[in-house]
């Protein structure tokens, strides 16, 4: 358990040092790196947070290597799977309120778009006999097994107990990051039905 709480407290350092990074980037446009080479923000001295941000810091987070952390979890909360907004957002407010609070507003705007391109695929299918009969099949298979995937990411009891304070956020940017990839799966059957019914 203590193992696989550091590997989720690993993850929200991830996003939270990729905050930073970034704006350390910012600040120093010659640099390609910035501060971010020795995990420290501009400024400021290594373990302690950004100042002036709202919110509680997440205390010792800020530049823990991730080194060694699972690449599922990885690999769904931190890179390239969060959105301009999400990344905007963060470099904001560090704090885990803060984080947790634009992680919630990731996971909202992916189903909303999600939502968006559902009713397309919807219209195209119209297009197609028996299209539309696969298309529900495919959004009603699709949303039970992200319930299944997000539980199996985190199948403890205790969440809370096992995932510590950051498992709000980490579960809302899986959420946000599968049901982005599902949106892009249905833009392209959405595409590929709009071609076979020319």
């Amino acid at each position: 358990m203590r193992r696989m709480r550091w590997q989720y407290g690993a993850l929200a350092a991830a996003v939270i040092f990729g905050a930073i990074s970034a704006r350390a980037q910012a600040g120093n446009p010659d640099s390609p790196q910035g501060s971010s080479q020795t995990g420290t923000p501009a400024g400021s001295q290594a373990g302690t947070p950004v100042s002036g941000q709202a919110g509680t810091p997440v205390s010792g987070q800020v530049g823990t290597s991730v080194s060694g952390q699972s690449g599922m979890h990885g690999s769904a909360t931190t890179g390239g799977h969060t959105s301009t907004q999400f990344r905007e957002c963060a470099l904001r407010d560090v704090s885990l309120a803060g984080m947790s609070q634009c992680a919630s507003d990731e996971a909202a705007k992916a189903d909303s778009e999600l939502d968006e391109a559902y009713k397309t695929l919807r219209l195209k299918a119209k297009l197609l006999p028996g299209a539309m009969e696969k298309a529900e099949e495919v959004e009603n298979a699709w949303t039970r097994y992200r319930d299944a995937y997000m539980d199996a990411t985190f199948p403890a009891a205790d969440k809370q107990g096992v995932y510590g304070s950051v498992y709000p956020m980490n579960r809302n940017l899986l959420r946000a990051a599968l049901t982005r990839d599902q949106t892009a799966r249905l833009k392209e059957l959405a595409r590929r039905y709009n071609e076979e019914a020319r």
